[in-house]
This record gives structure tokens, C-alpha cells and sequence, in this order.
């Protein structure tokens, strides 16, 4: 999954889903006219999921927030406000019907709809890109709930995230496998992936695998012609945390 639209983190994704469910729901000509959710080509029952997943991310996310509050650690409250985030995300970007693509897709997209749903025009100009050389510097922070924080950064960028200007996205090969199994040797000996647009990310390593370890390769990608992406760096490894 490529986290492109929706925001990963928690606060810029509760604004997110709340604020695009909310210009959904909004019948700027008055009672009797369409909605936007009509005007950009969603249907009912998909209108519906989406106020759904809002009212389910809501309800978890603010059991996780009361808890803080209260200084209180509830590792299953916060796997299940993970899981809401995730399932939305998911079903947003599906690869067989990504919602936020068909919305970028209809003729009566304003600009006021890109801001809500962040999406962004397209460069038109087609710039040469050269041969990546270098892999990324990358470091890996296990989180409550089986989330890893990634952050990558260019070589000469030491003190901030960064992303190379010629890659599209940062692809990363990775495998979870036990304690005492034998760590993959390269990328190539990996069957997962992960790719992000962001250099700084969180990846869900999967919360029901506590203890497991995740090798991971990542290396800067050319989407359009990936005989220029970059090397892989060397493997990294981290244990996924409960």
C-alpha cells in the first residue's frame, strides 16, 4: 500500500477523514439539490462506508486520546484505533476501485475538493532524471501496536528526513520471519514490499507478530524507468513491538 492521499499520522488523519466526510455529506444548493458525495460519482452505499469508517476511527481514536489523558496505556485500544486507520486507508486506495483516483477523474472536480481530498495537480512537464547511485540512510523505530516508523534521508541531508530529488517513492523489500530463521541474504530474497511517497512513514509489521523480527531493504525509486533507481542499502532489521 502506498500512503499518497491519506495521512498516516493520527492527528492529519482525524482531520482528514472527518473533513472529507463532512464535504461529502454538504448540500451547498440547500435541501433537495446533490451532495458533493453525488456531484464527484460516489454512490450510496459507498457514501455510507465512508461516513462508517469515520464514526468507527472517532469512537477508537478517542478511547486512545482519554486514555492519555488519564495517563493510561491500553495496548488493545490502540490496536484497534490502528486497524480503523488502516481498514479506511485500504479501502480508500484500492487497487481495483481507489475512490480518491475516480474522485481526482470527475469533471466536476473543483479546487475546493482537491484541498479536502488532497489531491494535487499533476506536473505536466516531463524533466530527465539520472542514474540514482546511493541507497538511503534509513531508521527504523518500533511503535505501540505493530507500526514501524521509517525515516529516510539523503546522504549529505544528516539531520532531517529527505527525499532524493530524482526518486519517485522509496521502495522497501522486507520479510517477518521468527527469531531463529535466517535472515534474508537481499532484497530479492524478500517477498513483501512497501512503497511511500514520504520520507518519513509508518508501516504496519502487523500487530498480531509481536517478537518477530522485520528485515527490510529500501533504496530510492524511479517509477518510470526503474533501471535508474538506486541500489538497495544494506538489509536493516527491527523487533516488531505489542
Amino acid at each position: 500500500m502506498s500512503d499518497t492521499r491519506v495521512p498516516p499520522e493520527d492527528e492529519l488523519f482525524n482531520t482528514y477523514v472527518t473533513g472529507t466526510t463532512t464535504h461529502l455529506l454538504l448540500q451547498p444548493g440547500g435541501v433537495g439539490t446533490p451532495s458533493h458525495w453525488e456531484r464527484l460519482g460516489l454512490i450510496v452505499a459507498e457514501k455510507d462506508q465512508w461516513v462508517a469508517f469515520r464514526g468507527d476511527w472517532v469512537t477508537k481514536y478517542q478511547a486512545v486520546k482519554t486514555n492519555e489523558t488519564n495517563d493510561i496505556r491500553d495496548t488493545n485500544a490502540i490496536k484497534a484505533k490502528n486497524k480503523a486507520k488502516k481498514d479506511f486507508t485500504e479501502w480508500v486506495n484500492d487497487p481495483a476501485d481507489n475512490k480518491l483516483t475516480r474522485i481526482e477523474a470527475s469533471r466536476n472536480l473543483t479546487d475546493q475538493d482537491r484541498s479536502v481530498f488532497n489531491i494535487k495537480l499533476r506536473d505536466t512537464e516531463r524533466t530527465l532524471r539520472g542514474q540514482m547511485t546511493e541507497a538511503p540512510y534509513v531508521d527504523l523505530k518500533a511503535e505501540d501496536g505493530g507500526i514501524v516508523l521509517v525515516t529516510c534521508q539523503v546522504a549529505h541531508d544528516s539531520d532531517r528526513p529527505s527525499m532524493h530529488p530524482d526518486a519517485d517513492v522509496i521502495m522497501m523489500k522486507y520479510s517477518i520471519m521468527g527469531v531463529d530463521d535466517t535472515p534474508p541474504a537481499t532484497a530479492d530474497d524478500c517477498p513483501s514490499s512497501f512503497t511511500s511517497k514520504k520520507a518519513i512513514f509508518r508501516f504496519d509489521a502487523a500487530a498480531n507478530m509481536p517478537g518477530k523480527r522485520v528485515h527490510a531493504f529500501l533504496r530510492w525509486q524511479n517509477d518510470s524507468e526503474k533501471v535508474k533507481s538506486g541500489p538497495f542499502g544494506q538489509r536493516m532489521t527491527i523487533v516488531i513491538g505489542d
